[in-house]
């Protein structure tokens, strides 16, 4: 079985793949934001799953990842991705910096969707990477997600509230705190959907995908035909794995 680990900007999650399904998830085991070695072992322990090999991506600081993987070395095999990492597709980013999580996201896509498909991730951030109908990694672009808004809201003011809140909101606000959800929940969905539709119109064919913390509420807003894909991280890190142990053979 294999351990495939996302850690994010504000949660570490994981998935155990049996084949092609998923068995397990992070929501079953883990409660704190960190995932740590002893949660793996209570899945070990607590299961009949036998992990023979684990891929993760993180987008935390190296010492933190270095410290992880020593503990986790312990336990099975351990594929990290790097710069260097074989990818299936071919990546024309100009660009050592390019984020373990977008990367692995792509590579989700190319599994469920194949070509031609642009990635939404509403995160911590927000960001579109697009695949073209090549099999070519393009690049696309990075955003703030609407949690990042709003403390930009109430930090860089001296009377706006901090809200935090993610659900409908009228467009016309009549006090305060609605103005800010108008503008910052309402302003999200626009601004996605007229990103979307700019690169509809560069190609009329483009799946596009959506995941993330907001990715399925912003879903529900949009105009546009959007797939919704919870897991698109973890099927990423699977054919990443998966595509390195064939070229390895």
């Amino acid at each position: 079985m294999l351990l495939a680990i996302d850690r994010g900007n504000t949660k570490d999650k994981f998935v155990v793949f049996d084949g092609e399904n998923i068995v397990c998830d992070s929501a079953e085991i883990i409660t704190e934001n960190n995932l740590l070695v002893s949660d793996i072992n209570k899945l070990v322990l607590n299961t009949n799953f036998t992990i023979s090999a684990c891929i993760f991506s993180s987008v935390k600081d190296k010492q933190s990842d270095e410290v992880f993987v020593s503990e986790l070395s312990k336990l099975c095999e351990v594929f990290s991705i790097n710069h260097n990492t074989k990818l299936p597709f071919t990546n024309a980013y100009q660009s050592n910096t390019l984020g373990q999580d977008r990367i692995c996201l792509v590579a989700g896509a190319k599994a469920r969707f194949g070509n031609s498909v642009l990635v939404i991730d509403a995160g911590t951030c927000i960001t579109f990477d697009y695949l073209d109908e090549t099999n070519t990694y393009r690049g696309g672009s990075i955003c703030p997600g609407m949690d990042i808004k709003y403390k930009a809201l109430h930090n860089f003011t001296a009377n706006l509230p901090l809200l935090n809140s993610i659900e409908q909101t009228e467009l016309i606000g009549n006090t305060t705190e609605k103005c800010i959800m108008s503008g910052v929940i309402n302003g999200t969905i626009a601004e996605i959907e007229q990103t979307i539709n700019l690169y509809k119109a560069e190609n009329p064919n483009i799946k596009v995908v959506i995941t993330g913390g907001s990715g399925e509420f912003i879903l529900s807003k949009l105009k546009n035909n959007v797939t919704f894909e919870k897991n698109l991280i973890f099927w990423g890190l699977k054919n990443i794995y998966d595509f390195n142990e064939t070229q390895n053979k």
